[in-house]
């Protein structure tokens, strides 16, 4: 009885590794072989588990961004002072302007400023013909067209005619319409 008893946990023993080596293989020379590893998978590897997500928020900036702005120059040309809606008293009257792209994430209010240094004159900036010209907070590019009036030189003494000089430069200035929260 003992040695049936022996000789039936050697079957056994023997077919439970034959099969745990059909089923628990990789595949080789010999078929596929497959890897079982219950309870424990073997090889033991660390995984990075999931265990919360925090939300993202953003707080979203103002934003302008102005193309070919720094590569245009305004040449200003004598005009008749009626022309550019002075009167005869504010001769000599002159006219120029340059042509850029803006783009914002805001409704902003955009002006000029003209700064010059050595000359004596009056000057007003205009934005596509108005100031202050609004630009909407589309982020889409606006073509702008910013033109300088200046009027009531007095250009006797330093400057000669026919000569090309720079005597400033328009400051582009923007600002959000409406009032802050």
């Amino acid at each position: 009885m003992l040695k049936k008893c022996l000789f039936a946990i050697a079957v056994t023993a023997m077919l439970a590794v034959t099969v745990q080596a059909a089923v628990e293989g990789v595949e080789g020379d010999c078929g596929v072989w497959q890897y079982k590893g219950h309870p424990y998978p073997w090889p033991v590897e660390y995984k990075k588990v999931e265990v919360c997500r925090i939300p993202i928020w953003m707080e979203i900036g103002f934003w302008v961004e102005l193309k070919d702005c720094g590569d245009e120059d305004i040449l200003l040309v004598q005009v008749d002072c009626e022309e550019v809606g002075r009167s005869a008293d504010d001769w000599p009257c002159y006219y120029g302007c340059a042509k850029f792209s803006i783009r914002t994430n805001f409704e902003a209010e955009m002006d000029g400023d003209v700064t010059h240094s050595g000359i004596d004159m009056d000057h007003k900036e205009l934005f596509n013909g108005d100031e202050p010209l609004v630009i909407p907070g589309d982020g889409d590019w606006h073509d702008v067209e910013a033109c300088v009036v200046a009027y009531a030189f007095k250009l006797w003494k330093e400057q000669p005619a026919g000569v090309k000089e720079e005597i400033g430069y328009l400051k582009v200035r923007v600002k959000p319409t409406g009032s802050p929260p």
